[in-house]
């Protein structure tokens, strides 16, 4: 063998085994585009559910019947009180109250935005006479279903005692975020520890006081 044909077996020799030692390409090949979808409706809600008060054995008060009003009854002095304690002076009568006493519970699905459930309502009225706003109180609940041992989600925030007499007084917000069932109790009293910040007078007139609530949820 001459020396040019050696020097091009030797040169092929070291190309074979360069390109067996070397790296295999990768080759993209383009397949279809598949278009993926999924779709949820805008499904606001809100929902309001009225129930009584049952006086429970031994205090307290349990959950009662789904009702559709709020049927407070006759006033009535339920009671004493004694305005100097063991002072001379005797037990008095307490102001007109009610026995009764109701509870609302409000479902909202707002889809995680912020919120606020706020309630508007006029003086008890019969003819030209009112009771006392002060004495017709509305009481917002912490924890779920106003069950204190089960805080509300985060962001939710809980609007103060007070009377219902008001427009668009605040229940509840919330700043967005989960939401969960909320809960406020109506009542007619006389008890400062209730909420009252008026009373009932013995001699108020006679007649079919009425009012109407209502209820909005506003979603942000």
């Amino acid at each position: 063998m001459n020396k040019l044909a050696h020097v091009r077996d030797g040169v092929a020799a070291l190309l074979a085994s360069a390109l067996a030692a070397g790296p295999v390409w990768a080759v993209d090949i383009a397949g279809p585009v598949v278009p993926v979808s999924a779709q949820v409706e805008a499904n606001l809600a809100f929902s309001v559910t009225i129930t009584e008060l049952i006086p429970a054995a031994g205090g307290g008060t349990t959950i009662g019947p789904v009702v559709t009003s709020m049927e407070f009854g006759i006033l009535a002095s339920n009671g004493t009180f004694d305005p100097d304690g063991p002072g001379p002076i005797g037990p008095q009568p307490r102001a007109l109250n009610s026995t009764k006493a109701y509870q609302v519970f409000f479902g909202l699905n707002a889809q995680g935005r912020p919120f606020t459930i706020k309630q508007t309502a006029t003086p008890l009225r019969a003819g030209g006479s009112t009771i006392p706003n002060g004495a017709f109180i509305v009481t917002p609940l912490t924890g779920v279903g106003g069950d204190p041992s089960k805080p509300l989600p985060p962001g939710t925030s809980v609007g103060s005692r007070g009377s219902a007499v008001a427009t668009n007084k605040v229940l509840f917000s919330s700043s967005g975020g989960q939401s969960n069932t909320m809960a406020a109790t109506y009542g007619i009293t006389d008890d400062p520890a209730l909420g009252a910040t008026e009373a009932i007078p013995l001699d108020q007139p006679a007649g079919n006081y009425s009012t109407t609530i209502t209820f909005t949820a506003t979603v942000l």
